[in-house]
């Protein structure tokens, strides 16, 4: 085997661990770009799984969470038995999500303690290779005052 042989017999192992270490960096500074955008976003976001296992929650929906005294860890956990008080419409709007593929946009009010608030919920499926893999649930919310506050 001639210099030129080994040369790039070498080299090409190199060049190719170079490239994987490359794209390696490039997804963990996607993941955190991504993560940074939904830190940054005030509305809640929650990302649950098919089977409405918690994957992912923002800083906000964490605030909310821990307003009303409820849990220390929500990834990992089933949706439905953290908040059992949820209604079944809105168990209903996640059914939607999963039989249309369609987003789900609504607007509603909603009671926790003695706080009423005013909610606009849109429903979005997560798409990989054209199915619905995950649920992303973004809530605007604002505090319902009387008019004599306005």
């Amino acid at each position: 085997m001639g210099q030129t042989q080994l040369t790039k017999k070498y080299t090409l192992p190199q060049e190719e661990e170079n490239q994987r270490n490359f794209t390696e960096l490039l997804m963990i500074q996607s993941r955190q770009i991504y993560h940074y955008g939904i830190d940054a976003i005030p509305d809640m976001i929650l990302i649950v799984d098919l089977s409405m296992r918690i994957v992912l929650v923002n800083p906000a929906f964490r605030e909310w969470d821990a307003r009303y005294g409820k849990h220390d860890e929500l990834v990992g956990k089933l949706f439905s038995e953290l908040y059992p008080e949820l209604s079944d419409s809105f168990f209903e709007k996640l059914d939607f999500v999963l039989d249309t593929g369609l987003t789900h946009i609504c607007e509603t009010t909603y009671s926790m303690k003695n706080d009423r608030y005013y909610m606009e919920t849109r429903k979005i499926p997560v798409m990989r290779n054209k199915e619905i893999v995950q649920i992303r649930s973004e809530e605007h919310t604002s505090e319902l005052q009387s008019p004599c506050n306005l």
